[in-house]
């Protein structure tokens, strides 16, 4: 190696550990490059009649019984034409855009409410949906990952 390479490599590894110093972390990957957890969106109802989903996305390894879960309750459709991240609080509601919540066994345990962030990639009517999320528990428990959403279930149609 010649002399400027060498000098080049030294210049971007102090540069790499300078940032890892300074808590910055370097350019993530995009979403289809890295591993996602397979997770399931299923159609649903917002408590006011409105449409809605449900994303359930398991947590543990496959297999392990009892599985824990996240589930993220979305009010609306979730076709966006591009990227976008939704925040929700421990407030549901018409103003809200939906409820977190973790639960140590799907359906037989008490869900214990999150907080946080979920970012929905550009997604198309029908077609899995992909995304990331960052959720915390009063306890300071956090739950961060990727997902990608195969769908579980037909729309269900409005009874007027």
């Amino acid at each position: 190696m010649t002399g400027r390479r060498l000098l080049l490599l030294g210049w971007a590894c102090g540069a790499l550990a300078l940032a890892a110093s300074c808590g910055v972390e370097p350019a993530r990957e995009p979403l289809a490059r890295r591993t996602a957890i397979a997770a399931t969106i299923l159609h649903s109802t917002a408590p006011w009649d409105d449409a809605a989903c449900e994303l359930l996305i398991p947590l543990g390894e496959p297999g392990q019984a009892p599985r824990p879960f996240l589930r993220i309750e979305i009010w609306g459709k979730p076709e966006f034409a591009r990227p976008r991240t939704l925040s929700l609080s421990e407030e549901s509601g018409p103003k809200g855009v939906g409820h977190a919540s973790y639960q140590p066994e799907l359906d037989a345990s008490l869900p214990q409410v999150l907080t946080g962030t979920v970012r929905f990639e550009a997604s198309a009517p029908g077609a899995p949906v992909a995304g990331a999320f960052s959720l915390s528990a009063p306890d300071g428990r956090r739950f961060e990952g990727e997902f990608r959403a195969a769908w579980g279930n037909a729309r269900q149609l409005p009874i007027r």
